[in-house]
């Protein structure tokens, strides 16, 4: 394969299993279902799913139309978390599995004329989407052969922990009385509170290799590859909108910008690659950004990529707490302008 002629993302194949079988053994019992909402973290959802095809007993996203061009390609069945946005989506009810989040979402599957089987959130600790105890009581009492499960969402986070515990024990409690499937964690609820035996655990930032715990025998699945177009001279040239170059300092040109969901507050961010410090310069502009190099003797002008996160796990958080938000926020952004390699190595 030729190099790639713009800055691009290599997703390791093998990371990602790694982590997957890491969560399976971590979670005992519970089955893992791999979290592909937002385009799979940015890693790519077509691409993650196809690896994990053969492993994975469901996956998981937001909304029907993150994996509409998919449900008939995969083995895997796709399990739409926040629900139908619509009755007219319930037309694919066989073909997914919705979670009902919200009362009416309930009455449009109850007055379905398609017989389908669909999950219940049960609005627990978060005060997010899902049907309070009574809610979904009333709807198992008289309809209990339309659901194949309960979910639940609860915070990695022993704050509430006895919160939690009884939120648990209600919603585990009403499962077992209708003989129902279950899913209560995502996985930093998985790593630090185990699987509570449930049928499933959905796993989300920790498969792709950032667990909230920092575990560093998870291994970050995406590296992203920032490519030099250029050198700039240093003064009297200007770059961007009239900002000067350092006069000691060498600067390249690359081929991402916020157009590709690089954040603009990186412009100022110092980073290390290959021992060489870099910097973002303002302004990162829609396609291209600035890179200055600290020690310009050392840089081989041949070397025609910079990786700016995704060889250890301390990259991306770094750069996260640079920014002040979490690292789902700087993957999730990375759009579909960017190639995506499958095992990319130079």
């Amino acid at each position: 394969m030729t190099n790639p002629a713009r800055s691009f993302l290599s997703i390791s194949r093998s990371n990602l299993l790694h982590n997957y079988d890491l969560l399976q053994k971590k979670a005992n019992s519970s089955k893992i279902i791999p979290v592909v909402k937002a385009n799979a973290y940015g890693h790519g959802i077509s691409d993650i799913t196809e690896i994990l095809d053969e492993k994975a007993s469901y996956f998981a996203v937001s909304i029907l139309s993150e994996c509409f061009e998919l449900i008939q390609d995969r083995k895997t069945k796709f399990i739409i978390m926040n629900g139908p946005l619509s009755e007219e989506e319930l037309n694919y009810a066989d073909l997914v599995d919705f979670v009902i989040t919200t009362p009416e979402q309930a009455i449009w599957a109850l007055n379905s004329k398609k017989d389908f089987k669909f999950w219940i959130k049960i609005n627990l600790t978060m005060n997010r989407l899902g049907l309070t105890f009574t809610e979904a009581i009333n709807i198992l009492d008289h309809h209990s052969n339309r659901c194949c499960g309960l979910m639940g969402h609860i915070p990695g986070t022993d704050k509430f922990s006895d919160l939690v515990k009884w939120a648990c024990s209600d919603f585990m409690a009403l499962a077992n009385k209708y003989d129902l499937q279950t899913s209560l964690m995502n996985s930093e609820g998985l790593l630090e509170w185990g699987g509570f035996n449930c049928s499933f655990a959905r796993v989300g930032l920790s498969l792709y290799g950032y667990p909230s715990n920092q575990d560093p025998d998870f291994l970050p699945v995406m590296k992203l590859f920032l490519k030099k177009l250029k050198k700039i001279e240093p003064n009297p040239q200007f770059i961007g909108y009239g900002l000067k170059t350092l006069q000691e300092k060498k600067v390249f040109l690359c081929s991402i910008g916020y157009g590709d969901g690089l954040l603009p507050l990186v412009a100022g961010y110092k980073f290390i690659y290959k021992n060489i410090a870099y910097e973002f310069l303002k302004p990162v502009m829609m396609d291209l950004s600035y890179i200055q190099v600290d020690g310009a003797d050392l840089v081989e002008d041949h070397e025609k990529y910079i990786c700016l996160f995704g060889e250890t796990q301390y990259q991306l958080i770094n750069l996260s707490k640079y920014l002040n938000i979490i690292p789902y926020v700087i993957l999730t952004n990375i759009n579909r302008r960017l190639d995506r390699l499958i095992d990319f190595n130079f």
